[in-house]
């Protein structure tokens, strides 16, 4: 039926007709299956741009000019050039530079040139030596290990997950008087 000659690329599939009949048809030329998730570029905010407004975008955004506005997406890494103003809300946040504002992010990495003046939710976090946070940080869940013991105040909200073996004693140890 079909065949491409062999000089074809070597990144080829191969696919079987109801003859038994093989075709070899180029990566590049081949249909999508479902199942196959696309390899997204990143969104780029050159150095130099100014861009107000908001972007919903499903994989990484990287920032080196301005934004103000709103960014919801997978990743933001904000380059040491970029400032953000406004609301983020990520996955995964990796800050070079400087954000203001409100910051929702499952995890954020503050890097030793950046800096964060904002209200943050977050579950993990990594501060270098040299950044700067201020605002108000908070985390997002509070898990804790069977058996495992706080010394000092929970909120409520903290400790919503049901963890009947963990024991919660806010009064302050005597390592802490």
């Amino acid at each position: 039926m079909f065949k491409f000659k062999k000089s074809e690329p070597e990144s080829t599939k191969h696919l079987s007709t109801n003859d038994s009949t093989e075709v070899r048809m180029p990566e590049q030329e081949r249909p999508m299956l479902k199942e196959e998730k696309v390899q997204l570029q990143p969104s780029v905010i050159s150095e130099g741009a100014e861009i107000e407004g908001n972007l919903n975008y499903p994989g990484s955004v990287q920032v080196y000019g301005k934004f103000k506005g709103n960014i919801k997406a997978e990743t933001v890494n904000i380059g040491e050039s970029g400032l953000f103003n406004g609301l983020l809300v990520v996955d995964s946040l990796i800050v070079y530079g400087k954000v203001l504002g409100e910051v929702k992010c499952n995890k954020l990495i503050l890097n030793k040139t950046g800096s964060v003046s904002a209200k943050v939710k977050y579950s993990h976090i990594e501060i270098q030596s040299g950044a700067i946070i201020t605002g108000d940080l908070l985390r997002q869940s509070l898990e804790i290990e069977s058996g495992g013991t706080i010394d000092g105040k929970v909120d409520k909200y903290a400790a919503k997950k049901d963890n009947a073996s963990a024991e919660v004693n806010d009064k302050p140890s005597s390592s802490q008087k």
